[in-house]
């Protein structure tokens, strides 16, 4: 039996957010347009020590992204995964130029 692998070719930016680098990911964000970029919002759950939600504003709506999930920006827009399945799908390949 021949085995097969998915051939991803397409390139990606991302950013994972930590709790605390809300100013890291605005400027990531921003999708360079004159229009002023979106503000970020931190939202905490109910619970007292329970982790920090960071909202993003998008065209799409608004994205939740927990701590630890990563922040992908596509040629079609930003989403967001998962670590364990965002390290399954991608590999770093190094800094933009």
């Amino acid at each position: 039996m021949t085995r097969y692998r998915t051939k991803t070719v397409e390139l990606v930016n991302a950013i994972q957010w930590t709790g605390s680098n809300e100013g890291e990911i605005a400027r990531f964000v921003d999708d360079g347009s004159d229009n002023p970029p979106l503000p970020l919002m931190i939202d905490q759950d109910f619970l007292p020590g329970s982790p920090r939600i960071l909202l993003i504003p998008t065209t799409d709506g608004e994205l939740r992204a927990y701590v630890g999930e990563w922040i992908i920006r596509a040629s079609w827009g930003l989403y967001l995964l998962e670590p364990y399945i965002f390290w399954t799908i991608y590999e770093p390949v190094g800094d933009e130029a």
